[in-house]
């Protein structure tokens, strides 16, 4: 988009208490505090605000997100023959990450009532100072934890938060940023002000994330075919279809180098990651030769 000269800007989530220590907050990942901040810039923008409105608001609530999260087992890739990490029995994963990354450490497996109290602590030690005491509650599952379990949890932790002084504002209990099959779950504390509030507070209508009301909007394939009325391709030449033929070769040479190296790659970003870069890779290759061999009757794009 930048290279055509459209304005772009990138706010990085950092809301991850164990991925790094306070002082290093940009060196966090984001995790399930991704959906505060995901929907306060996508209502600031819905507004019609402009850019630089929409990157203050949304750098703004990524400062009042904070999440702890815990793992009782990680997640198996589509295709892959065992979990990215396992987690010894009777015991839990402090701290996770939303591609499947393990956590930093690994604690006796707790009781109900004992991992609220964990989490609450965890989360308010990280209050930022002038923060408000009304906050926006979301306890999240990563995949694997029943609903029933969720819930329970979360009685177990509005007593506590109503005894620190937190006003809860708006809640959200369920899956709501998963990964895949992993069984674990995160408590997410995003503290707002009447501005951040009422952009969370603002209607929404995603696929997989609705609140209240909003206009009804055509459908994507309605509004794809719109776009298509009248668009032809323009028919290849003898030089173009030699082009397309080398461009399809090329690419398939690089999907079989991405194909023998598949697993490498996995095993690498399997290290600080989530090891599902060789799959990827090859998903990404294939599709381009088939794009690409599809093509060639009219040369290449």
């Amino acid at each position: 988009m930048r290279s055509e000269r459209i304005d772009t800007r990138t706010v990085l989530v950092t809301d991850d208490v164990a991925s790094a220590p306070i002082e290093r907050l940009s060196d966090r990942r984001g995790i399930a505090g991704d959906l505060a901040v995901f929907k306060v810039a996508g209502a600031a923008a819905s507004s019609g605000v402009p850019l630089d409105e929409v990157e203050r608001l949304a750098a703004k609530a990524n400062m009042q997100t904070r999440s702890p999260g815990v793992a009782f087992a990680g997640c198996t890739l589509p295709g892959a023959t065992g979990p990215l990490f396992t987690v010894p029995a009777g015991q839990m994963s402090v701290g996770l990450g939303i591609h499947g990354e393990p956590g930093v450490k690994e604690v006796p497996a707790p009781s109900s009532s004992q991992l609220a109290e964990l989490l609450v602590g965890t989360v308010l030690a990280e209050k930022r100072p002038g923060a408000t005491d009304r906050a926006v509650v979301l306890l999240n599952g990563l995949g694997m934890v029943k609903y029933e379990a969720l819930f329970l949890l979360f009685g177990k932790i509005s007593p506590l938060l109503a005894g620190a002084g937190v006003e809860v504002v708006g809640s959200e209990c369920g899956e709501l940023v998963t990964s895949l099959d992993m069984s674990g779950l995160s408590l997410t504390l995003f503290w707002v002000d009447e501005e951040l509030e009422r952009l969370w507070s603002a209607p929404a209508d995603a696929p997989a994330y609705r609140k209240g009301t909003v206009e009804q909007r055509p459908r994507r394939a309605e509004a794809r075919e719109q776009r298509a009325t009248g668009d032809e391709r323009e028919k290849a030449t003898v030089a173009s279809r030699q082009l397309a033929g080398v461009a399809a070769s090329a690419i398939g040479a690089a999907a079989r180098a991405v194909r023998e190296h598949e697993r490498e790659l996995g095993a690498i970003d399997a290290v600080a990651g989530d090891g599902d870069h060789g799959a990827g890779m090859c998903r990404g290759a294939d599709a381009a030769l088939e794009a690409a061999r599809g093509a060639s009757s009219s040369g290449p794009a």
